[in-house]
């Protein structure tokens, strides 16, 4: 059973489409995205300017 837990949060950690991911995977990944638009926003408005 242990591998098998194993297995499993390691596939969900590589979003595996078997598992599909966990929520609270999903919710960091678009806090990261979200953090990543930012950032790319204001170093493009840092270049413009």
């Amino acid at each position: 059973p242990r591998e098998a837990l194993e297995a499993t949060l390691h596939a969900e950690a590589i979003g595996s489409v078997d598992t599909g991911v966990s929520p609270f995977l999903e919710a960091q990944i678009a806090a990261m995205a979200k953090q990543l638009e930012k950032l790319s926003a204001n170093s493009a408005h840092e270049t413009r300017s």
